[in-house]
């Protein structure tokens, strides 16, 4: 005759407060599987683990965290929310259907996002960077190939080793300046140089002159000021 072996049960949110080393114990409702640890009598549970390795596919139906980080090419990593990274970096592309909010973001390809691209430290691509909002970054742009955005191009510090900007049919109808230098230093105007729709470069007037240097060129009262050695 067959023998039944029944392990602790519990229902609910049932958490067993002990077991004895080698004990196992499982929530009928959510299929957590608990355990005993050590002489303490300590309870761990198999929803955690040191080290996962599967030659095949690891699926979840909620989220996976690491502290550790996800190490690989990532190729084969599908529908992951960019939003459960504190940096990423990628020796390949890093695309997203939504936006990328998060602390570095580094690759050796593409950048692209549907959304707006926001980092609380360094954007860095060896190639492109394409988004359909905002591009923003509190340090450093650094960008080789083209950078894309339907809105604002925002950095602390950028670096580029050229940089053309094309002014579309709407904007110059809604006469936008395409290039706009602002310091905001209480000293005059804080747009201090711009390039308006019609291609005027115009200087911020100066209610105070700054101290003179060969070559400098400054407005202030209505008179320019030439730096001369």
């Amino acid at each position: 005759m067959a023998s039944t072996i029944q392990l602790k049960t519990g229902t609910g949110s049932a958490i067993p407060s002990s077991l004895t080393q080698g004990e196992v114990a499982i929530n009928i409702d959510s299929g957590l599987v608990y355990y005993g640890s050590g002489s303490g009598n300590n309870v761990k549970n198999l929803a955690n683990f040191v080290h996962i390795t599967a030659s095949g596919n690891i699926s979840a139906s909620g989220t996976i965290t690491s502290t550790g980080g996800f190490i690989g090419d990532g190729s084969q990593l599908t529908n992951v929310g960019t939003n459960l990274f504190t940096n990423i970096t990628a020796s390949g592309n890093i695309l997203s259907s939504g936006s990328i909010v998060h602390g570095n973001v580094s690759a050796s390809g593409n950048i692209v996002a549907s959304g707006f691209i926001t980092a609380s430290g360094r954007i860095q691509t060896l190639s492109h960077i394409t988004a359909s909002g905002n591009i923003s970054a509190s340090g450093e742009l650094s960008i080789v190939g083209d950078i894309t955005a339907s809105g604002n191009i925002i950095g602390t510090r950028g670096y580029f080793g050229q940089k053309i900007i094309t002014l579309g049919s709407t904007d110059r109808s809604n006469e936008v300046s395409p290039f706009i230098i602002k310091i905001a230093d209480s000293n005059g105007e804080d747009e201090k140089l711009k390039v308006n729709h019609e291609g005027v470069l115009k200087f911020g007037a100066l209610d105070t002159l700054p101290t003179a240097i060969t070559g400098g060129l400054v407005y202030s009262s209505s008179n320019f000021y030439v730096g001369l050695s």
